[in-house]
């Protein structure tokens, strides 16, 4: 079902593995670019549902990379659902 819809939860994952790769290895700019790609509509490897296990790696990919802009509107867009949450880990 998830493939129907275009959802490819492998893809959003393995996009996951591989930002985290590369912030770890000190590649913030690779790192956001690969984490991007699970907020991105039009991206294969967008998936909702790991956008916000993955929102405080890309959050620290993009302080060290300079790329605070383009964080903005992922965190705006998700911003309702932290407000709505009772779970501080979200609001933060």
């Amino acid at each position: 079902m998830l493939r129907a819809a275009g959802r490819l939860p492998m893809l959003a994952l393995a996009q996951r593995i591989r930002g985290v790769a590369a912030l770890a290895e000190g590649h913030s700019e690779d790192a956001f670019r690969q984490l991007m790609r699970i907020f991105d509509r039009d991206d294969s490897a967008w998936f909702p549902n790991y956008q916000l296990l993955t929102l405080g790696h890309l959050s620290e990919a993009a302080v060290l990379g300079g790329f605070q802009g383009e964080l903005r509107p992922v965190v705006a867009a998700l911003e309702p659902i932290a407000v709505q949450s009772r779970s501080p880990a979200l609001r933060v």
